[in-house]
Formats: C-alpha cells, sequence, structure tokens
C-alpha cells in the first residue's frame, strides 16, 4: 500500500498523472502542469490542469478511482482555454452564487486573470465571475468569515497582493488582507 506524500504525489507513483511512465493512481491526459489542488473528503480530489484549461474531480479511493467530472475554465476571450492556477471549495453555501443563481461548489483562479465558479448546474464549463486579465495573475484563493459575512480571497501575483471580495463578488477596499507573520 503507497504512502501519501503532501500534494498529489506518492511514493511509487503519482496519484494522477497523464503519464503512463510515472505509474500513476490514475491516468488523465488532460492532467498537465497541475498548480492546485483541493480535498473535497477523503479519496475525492479537485485538480487544476493548467497546461489543458481544466480543473478535474477524481475518486482516488483504494476501492474504487477514476475520473469522476472535467470542467472546462474559461480564458478572457473563451469559454475555454483559461489556465487555472488555484481552487478553493465554497463551504459558504448561501454565498457566492454564479450567473445560473446557484452557489458555486468551487472556485478557480487563473494565471490568466480569470476568476470563474462552477456548480452542477454550469455543466462541463465553469463560469467567469471575474475578468481583470488586464491587471492580474491569480495563484492562490482562500474563502473565510468576519462578523457573518463570507470573504473570497485572491492572490494576485501581477500585483503582489491579495483582493477581497464579498459574497457577490464586489471587491472589498475597506477590508485589507493583513499577513499575520
Amino acid at each position: 500500500e503507497p504512502k501519501f506524500l503532501p500534494g498529489l504525489w506518492s511514493v511509487g507513483g503519482g496519484l494522477a498523472s497523464n503519464n503512463v511512465a510515472f505509474k500513476p493512481f490514475i491516468v488523465d491526459p488532460l492532467l498537465v502542469d497541475s498548480r492546485g489542488f483541493q480535498f473535497v473528503e477523503p479519496g475525492i480530489v479537485w485538480a487544476t490542469s493548467h497546461g489543458k484549461g481544466f480543473v478535474n474531480l477524481y475518486n482516488v479511493t483504494f476501492a474504487s478511482r477514476g475520473i469522476l467530472r472535467a470542467v472546462q475554465i474559461p480564458s478572457p476571450g473563451s469559454s475555454s482555454g483559461g489556465k487555472p492556477a488555484a481552487i478553493v471549495i465554497n463551504d459558504h453555501t448561501s454565498s457566492f452564487k454564479l450567473s445560473n443563481n446557484s452557489p458555486a461548489e468551487i472556485l478557480i483562479g487563473s494565471t490568466d486573470g480569470i476568476i470563474s465558479g462552477w456548480n452542477d448546474g454550469a455543466g462541463t464549463a465553469a463560469l467567469v465571475i471575474k475578468n481583470n486579465s488586464t491587471h492580474a495573475v491569480y495563484t492562490g484563493l482562500a474563502t473565510g468569515q468576519h462578523n457573518g459575512r463570507s470573504f473570497l480571497y485572491a492572490a494576485n501575483f501581477r500585483s503582489g497582493k491579495i483582493e477581497v471580495y464579498d459574497h457577490n463578488f464586489n471587491q472589498v477596499h475597506s477590508k485589507k488582507f493583513i499577513d499575520p507573520l
């Protein structure tokens, strides 16, 4: 039985790879240059595929394994071809509603400046939330709450700052992110 290390890799081979030579648990041709992942529950993981423009949901349990879903990520000018780098599960079920009027299940940040979201109603493609392609490179996302209100924190590598958005995806300039370290 392999011992799992942090990340998508394990002793003796990866959990998921597009290359069978790595002896992965799951072979997925859509998984290229994964930059972020998020466990939904033990054995169920979302992973970004920066090189192919997808986020993929995997079952990586020993009893059952496989690709559960592949979601296309939008680019600045298209509904596909995005460069996902960051992903976060939306645990705030009444916040972060998408254009289909349902809350996002996942939120995705891309190096091409797009923040998108996905839920079952979106089908096989994530929906654009913010197109900040002229001034953003998103490399990390997190959600949090303060005084009962939900916020999305987006690491913008280009500006070197954390952008803060409220539950309706309005940028909040009065609530600055402060690194406690």
